[in-house]
């Protein structure tokens, strides 16, 4: 083997031709071993067989997990919105990668799998977190088996981990809804800076945590009474909304006007709604999440996540369609594609 740059190359000779390739993997001791191991007999049966040649060697590298998941990546650049493709990579590179990345495609077992799995639970993962993981795995896993690289996945002979039991309540986990109820929101209304104008912001609303770091004050047409809602912030980029039906515009209440136009005179940022102590666009909400969490136990409010702010503007106006409030009207402002879903989630 030759190494150049910071990957590992083969030099090989066959029938006469001489051809240097890259194997794709990075240059350490653990690669080094595995293409001596896993790799070059591969190749050195292959001639035997009278199979091999020059196009098929690259094939033979990316059986390897931690090769062909790079090659999946780089597809996903461009099929899924780029904050979806910097979260799964790095998801990816954090808990998976460690664990799989100079295996052969062909011998990770389900057995492999599940212990992957169980170490997550034992390492108190959600099981929200956990199924986030998995489904990154199980699709690199698949595109293996729709290329023929492995003749089945190997997820699909798994069993479900089971959940550690932990003394919380249960009202703590982000996938249940748990709103805020109205004396806890005239407290979070009086936060100063800027937190409290942003709670405003979605509990009236119902926009998501990262539209609302996404916004800019061009975004906000008071003339009109309403918000352009396209964009989100996260993972360090500005992209489009979650899904089609989540572009939408949101109308202002006239309380919401008020509050709004009381932090723009505050604002000293001429462009971004919700900027940071520099004057730029938040990375993304997690930091946000922090200081939100800090200040509910400064006020003795029970912690929920910040995202149960826009479960909230869904729970107060569907509670009240006996009094003329239009389920229609709720689900656009949450942006569903139809009001069954709102319905299925909230009532």
């Amino acid at each position: 083997t030759k190494e150049l740059s910071n990957k590992i190359y083969l030099d090989i000779n066959f029938n006469g031709k001489r051809k240097r390739q890259s194997t794709k993997l990075e240059k350490t001791n653990a690669n080094l071993k595995l293409v001596e191991k896993e790799i070059i007999p591969k190749i050195q049966i292959a001639i035997a067989n009278g199979t091999f040649s020059f196009e098929n060697e690259n094939k033979i590298s990316s059986n390897i997990f931690g090769v062909f998941a790079l090659e999946y990546f780089e597809i996903q650049k461009d099929v899924v919105r780029k904050t979806t493709y910097t979260k799964n990579l790095t998801h990816y590179n954090k808990h998976i990668k460690p664990y799989f990345e100079n295996i052969p495609l062909e011998k990770i077992r389900p057995m492999d799998i599940e212990k992957w799995q169980n170490k997550l639970v034992n390492d108190n993962y959600a099981q929200s977190t956990i199924s986030r993981y998995k489904n990154i795995f199980y699709a690199i896993l698949e595109k293996a088996y729709k290329n023929d690289i492995i003749k089945d996945n190997p997820f699909k002979k798994t069993n479900q981990p089971k959940a550690k039991q932990k003394a919380t309540n249960l009202l703590l986990d982000d996938d249940k809804i748990s709103p805020f109820n109205e004396d806890e929101l005239k407290i979070m209304f009086t936060f100063d800076g800027y937190l409290g104008y942003l709670i405003y912001l979605i509990a009236f609303t119902g926009m998501r945590p990262s539209e609302v770091l996404g916004l800019d004050w061009d975004d906000i047409d008071f003339e009109n009474k309403r918000i352009a809602v396209y964009k989100s912030a996260a993972g360090g980029a500005v992209s489009n909304t979650k899904t089609k039906s989540s572009t939408r515009y949101v109308d202002i209440l006239p309380n919401l006007e008020i509050k709004l136009k009381e932090w723009q005179s505050k604002c000293k940022s001429s462009k971004i709604v919700f900027p940071n102590k520099f004057g730029k666009r938040y990375y993304g909400h997690a930091g946000l999440s922090k200081v939100f969490r800090k200040r509910l136990e400064k006020s003795g409010i029970q912690h929920r996540y910040l995202y149960q702010l826009r479960h909230t503007f869904a729970s107060r106006y569907i509670s009240r369609l006996s009094d003329g409030v239009n389920i229609l009207w709720v689900s656009k402002m949450l942006g569903h594609k139809d009001i069954s879903i709102t319905l299925n989630t909230y009532t």
